[in-house]
């Protein structure tokens, strides 16, 4: 079974992504997190809420 860190971070991965990309599209929505947040997201140590969740999904063309 996939968890959502396993998706995220597959995800990032196939779009050659660095998890600061991802910080940095979030930023554009106000959401102002460490890249260090994404990597716990990736780990399963954390979960993004869900509006970080929604607003990340514009960092690729076909959603995250």
């Amino acid at each position: 079974m996939n968890t959502i860190g396993k998706i995220i971070q597959d995800r990032r991965k196939e779009l050659k992504l660095r998890q600061p990309d991802i910080t940095k599209q979030l930023e554009q929505f106000g959401y102002f997190i460490n890249p260090a947040a994404v990597s716990s997201w990736e780990r399963n140590v954390t979960q993004p809420n869900a509006t970080q969740l929604i607003k990340s999904a514009p960092a690729s063309p076909s959603r995250l």
